[in-house]
């Protein structure tokens, strides 16, 4: 498969306020955001480097089959460990923090927000 299958549960997830899909296609398209797929899902992911040094691949997006999505993620880790990156970290919902605790990622921040308007 290819992004276009996966195009509108992508735009499904994402907070258009924070990162419109035209945002995400646009890094996409400059590099700033890698696609990584195979045969039943598709992750979208950025290298960071932060002031301090700390270098950090970060997932933005996944869609399709969990198994899928979970077998990226750890092809996704082993190639930026690989690479000399320091931490992964996923922008996600509190279900895949469960998901995720067996592959080793843990809550190290947690976003609260509140709507103003």
């Amino acid at each position: 498969m290819a992004y276009a299958d996966y195009r509108a549960e992508i735009a499904s997830i994402l907070d258009e306020r924070k990162h419109p899909l035209w945002w995400v296609e646009s890094e996409i398209s400059n590099g700033n955001i890698t696609l990584r797929e195979n045969e039943t899902a598709i992750i979208g992911v950025q290298a960071i480097r932060h002031p301090g040094g700390l270098v950090e691949v970060h997932g933005m997006f996944a869609a399709g089959e969990r198994e899928g999505i979970l077998n990226l993620i750890d092809e996704v880790c082993d190639q930026a460990r690989e690479a000399g990156c320091d931490v992964a970290t996923i922008s996600s919902r509190p279900a895949w923090a469960r998901i995720l605790k067996s592959r080793g990622f843990e809550m190290s921040q947690q976003t609260i927000s509140k709507e103003l308007s």
